[in-house]
């Protein structure tokens, strides 16, 4: 199995302040917009699943080893939850503060590049956090965050070498 190595920020942040944000997150964001989808809609997603589940992996922390919490959605449930046993397939894998950072407005859709994600499986979270036309406040708190960086005098450099440089290996 594929599995991500680190989160592009490497920084320590406790459980508990990204925890809420990545519920609030896969259940206000995510799972509205895949329940209303027509083409790629979570119900049909879960009835085609033999566990009917649909499960995303969340690993807190910045290198192995990370402490990972899986969120399920079923149709017992009104949104995701903790999952109590994990015993089934994980449909989707991430970093807490890649996430967080994208909610930020510190990564992009495609700086996906940087990140060792599994070609076999589809992003599904990743994808609607994307969707600029879902998320008018993130795409306002990016444009935020990087002019208030050139405001500060700091480059595009000095914010993508670090992460280009750690990340990749040339």
């Amino acid at each position: 199995m594929h599995r991500l190595e680190k989160p592009l920020n490497t920084s320590d942040v406790p459980v508990s302040t990204q925890e809420l944000l990545i519920l609030q997150t896969l259940n206000t964001r995510f799972l509205p917009t895949k329940l209303a989808d027509p083409y790629d809609n979570l119900k049909n997603i879960v009835l085609q699943n033999p566990e009917h589940c649909y499960q995303v992996e969340v690993r807190y922390g910045n290198t192995a080893p990370y402490e990972s919490r899986v969120y399920r959605w079923d149709f017992s449930t009104t949104g995701f939850i903790l999952a109590s046993a994990v015993d089934t397939k994980i449909d989707e894998s991430y970093f807490a503060n890649d996430l967080v950072d994208f909610l930020d407005g510190k990564q992009e859709l495609y700086s996906n590049f940087l990140h060792s994600l599994d070609p076999k499986k589809t992003y599904r979270l990743w994808t609607i956090l994307g969707n600029n036309f879902l998320n008018h406040d993130l795409v306002i708190r990016k444009i935020e965050y990087h002019f208030t960086r050139i405001a500060q005098g700091l480059t595009a450099e000095s914010f993508t070498t670090e992460y280009y440089q750690s990340n990749v290996s040339l």
